[in-house]
Formats: structure tokens, C-alpha cells, sequence
């Protein structure tokens, strides 16, 4: 239970550790923090560890409760998205806002590319809707970003953030596969779905179901198996970039 100090003093404040909480074995350091009942920020105090309490010297008034962290806490969540100056958010949601006025260009484009094609699929319609998508996604990410409303959602924030990465490789892959067309077949790229449509749709599916497994598997784990997986996830995005940037001087 959290130890409320209402006013300056300098005590020795203690603990108990209740038994029914499961300490997980990634979190070695203990400590306090204090709190709001909104955000919790780590003392980093020197920590006294008895047989059943944890105890420390306090100072200033506040609320707090006994944690276990990681070492490394601040580096861990150096990178976590805060916006507090209020002309940061004004830009912030600015260009949230022309993300957005550009999906309604992407609508608008691949409806005139239907209408001109009679309403067949086109490699120009196909490389809107995934710019739509893209500019949809990255513009709510943004309008949200500065509310704070996804720090209570790590798998929407996740969504969010990590989807336009796919999102621009599929536009990517498109413009490599119609090149490849192209080049091999000297053909208009009209005939583009009917040659590539296997290894496009094949690529992206993959990329797709990796993006499904990290999103749904990432928060069941402790923070080593985050690590590790985050790991495993960057070098799968590095070596599809290395494959895109072949793709790219081959057919480019």
C-alpha cells in the first residue's frame, strides 16, 4: 500500500511486502517512487531490505509506494513519446492534420484511377490505397500523440506507430515490383497484378504476420523476452530494408 507524507519531515519510512504480489525476477533493483496516482517517478533511494519490509529516508512530503525496477530504467523509457510544450503540440496536431487532408487525396486518386480503368485493379490504384492507409494511420497517430490517450494502450500505440513502417514498404515493394516487370516482361505496367500479384501479395503477407505476432506477444512477455524479441524484430526490418535496397539498384 502506498505511504501518504503530508508534510516536510525526515523519517525513516518502512514498508511490509505483502506476499500476494509476484515479484517478477526482471526487476533486481528495489526502490520508491513517488506519485501522483497518475504517473509514478523512481527515487533511485537508497533502500533498506529487511526480512518482510522495505525501508527508506524521506524528506519531502508525497506519496509513495515501494517498487522493484530495472537497472537501467531511465534509458528504457528515455524514448517513450511526451509532449508538454503547447506550441510542439499545435505542430504536432498541424500535421496530423495534412496527413490526414492527404488520405482524402489518396481516396479522391484512387477513385479517378478506377473510374479511367473501368474499375480493374491498377498498379496506380494499388500504390494509393497503401499511401491512403499510410497517411491515415501515421495522421491518428499523431492527433493522439499529444492527448496522451495511447500510454494507456501500448498495443494501439504499437498499431499506430509500427503499421506505416509496413505501410511504406508495400508502397516500396509495389514500385520495385512493377519496375521488375518491367525490366524482365518489357511489358506496360498495367500487366502488373497479373505477372507480380504472387510475390507482392506473398512479401507483404509475411511482413504483415510478423508486424500480428510481435503486436500480440509483445506485452505477455517479461522484459528480457521484449528485449529479445525487439531484437529478433529489427533485424528482420534490417534485412528486408537490405533486400528493398537490392531490389532498388537492380531494377531502379
Amino acid at each position: 500500500p502506498p505511504s501518504p507524507i503530508s508534510a516536510p519531515i525526515n523519517i525513516m519510512m518502512c514498508v511490509e511486502m505483502r506476499p500476494d504480489i509476484i515479484h517478477s525476477p526482471e526487476f533486481t533493483v528495489y526502490d520508491f517512487a513517488v506519485s501522483d496516482y497518475k504517473t509514478f517517478t523512481p527515487l533511485e533511494a537508497q533502500v533498506i531490505v529487511n526480512s518482510n519490509s522495505l525501508c527508506t529516508n524521506v524528506t519531502q512530503q508525497g506519496i509513495y509506494f515501494p517498487i522493484a525496477r530495472v537497472e537501467d530504467w531511465k534509458n528504457i523509457y528515455a524514448n517513450l513519446p511526451t509532449i508538454t510544450s503547447p506550441l510542439l503540440r499545435v505542430f504536432v496536431y498541424l500535421f496530423g492534420g495534412i496527413f490526414i487532408l492527404l488520405t482524402v487525396a489518396c481516396i479522391i486518386n484512387v477513385a479517378i484511377l478506377l473510374r479511367n480503368f473501368k474499375f480493374k485493379v491498377n498498379i496506380g490504384s494499388v500504390m494509393f490505397v497503401f499511401l491512403g492507409l499510410f497517411t491515415f494511420v501515421r495522421g491518428m497517430y499523431l492527433i493522439l500523440l499529444p492527448g496522451g490517450i495511447m500510454s494507456n494502450y501500448p498495443v494501439a500505440q504499437y498499431l499506430l506507430g509500427e503499421t506505416p513502417t509496413f505501410l511504406f514498404f508495400s508502397v516500396y515493394s509495389t514500385v520495385i515490383f512493377c519496375w521488375a516487370e518491367v525490366d524482365s516482361a518489357n511489358k506496360s505496367s498495367g500487366k502488373f497484378l497479373e505477372h507480380f500479384k504472387y510475390p507482392f501479395i506473398g512479401v507483404n503477407v509475411v511482413l504483415y504476420i510478423i508486424f500480428i505476432v510481435f503486436v500480440s506477444v509483445f506485452q505477455a512477455l517479461s522484459y528480457v523476452g521484449q528485449r529479445r524479441l525487439r531484437e529478433a524484430y529489427m533485424t528482420i526490418l534490417a534485412a528486408v530494408s537490405v533486400l528493398a535496397i537490392i531490389g532498388f539498384v537492380v531494377y531502379g
